[in-house]
């Protein structure tokens, strides 16, 4: 996601910069869609299927920032979202952005990026409960400006440092380490067999590292890449925000409609093509894009709802 002040600075530099996008056609395989309301925008989620049979997601008013953030869980049975309350509540401030679910011995850990002010971040570790968060660490000997993150273990993790220069990628393991450097606005990542995958909002393009060497090569072009989710055993899928100049505008006026674009993309050869893609009529500007069980599920930054979408039997036309 992309922060407020860089936003409105940079994307309307971008924008005379960059050519103009191209039409974006309504494509879909689904008929049925849930608006599912929350408080703040959904920005990031993960499902959980370990605690519960739910997905976790990642809330803020990331406008006013005014009220504390929250995490709610959406249950895939009863189809309705409540906040999973901190017991004992936080004392700190709590913005959170991007997040990940991993289960190690026996526990389930949601780790959170949190911006606690303009200026400071911090990645906290909670134990996921049936019916609330318990706080497990507080990593803040972080640097840069996370992002999105991916854990591999109880103190292991990686994050995207969001720079429009200078961006990288930063290992943390009891220290910060960056791995890969100077691309432009790093955004969403995924790890799978030592490959790390990351999108780049600015640069423009999906890259991958490997992560016993820390090579990393281009793998597809894709303008405004976002949060990546995986799909299959080969090809992940990939938020993306194709108009830099209507996004601008969905930040500072919330009725103002952004397209949504999402792509599949071949974790071997890049090869890409349309997922699913919207005016922003439905959902607008999502950032995370996500199919599961028959379902699509669309988040997004600043409004305060994500879309579930059902997939449509081609016989039942």
């Amino acid at each position: 996601m992309l922060k407020l002040r860089t936003l409105f600075y940079l994307l309307n530099i971008v924008t005379l910069l960059a050519s103009c996008s191209k039409r974006i056609i309504h494509t879909n395989n689904y008929n049925s869609f849930s608006r599912i309301e929350v408080v703040g925008g959904p920005e990031d989620f993960h499902p959980d299927t370990i605690v519960g049979q739910r997905i976790l997601f990642s809330c803020d008013d990331r406008r006013a920032k005014v009220d504390q953030g929250s995490i709610w869980a959406y249950d895939l049975k009863k189809e309705i979202a409540e906040v999973l309350p901190f017991e004992p509540a936080l004392d700190f401030d709590f913005h959170p952005h991007g997040i990940h679910l991993i289960n190690i011995d026996e526990k389930t850990y949601l780790f959170v990026i949190n911006h606690i002010s303009k200026n400071i971040s911090e990645i906290d570790r909670f134990v996921i409960h049936s019916e609330h968060l318990e706080l497990d660490q507080r990593f803040t000997n972080i640097v840069g400006s996370p992002n999105d993150l991916f854990a591999m273990g109880k103190n292991e993790f990686y994050y995207s440092d969001y720079k429009m220069f200078g961006g990288s990628i930063v290992h943390y393991k009891t220290t910060c380490e960056k791995i890969v450097k100077h691309k432009q606005m790093p955004n969403g990542i995924f790890i799978e067999d030592g490959v790390l995958y990351f999108s780049t909002t600015l640069n423009g393009y999906i890259y991958k590292t490997y992560l016993d060497t820390n090579k990393t090569q281009k793998i597809t072009k894709l303008k405004g890449g976002d949060n990546i989710m995986d799909y299959s055993s080969d090809e992940l899928l990939v938020a993306s925000h194709p108009s830099f100049m209507k996004f601008t505008k969905h930040v500072i006026h919330g009725d103002r409609l952004a397209p949504t674009l999402v792509y599949k993309v071949n974790k071997q050869n890049g090869k890409r093509s349309v997922f699913y893609s919207e005016k922003g009529e439905t959902i607008s500007a999502a950032s995370t894009a996500f199919f599961f069980r028959d379902r699509l599920y669309l988040s997004q930054i600043f409004e305060p709802f994500f879309v579930v979408a059902k997939n449509v039997d081609e016989n039942e036309k």
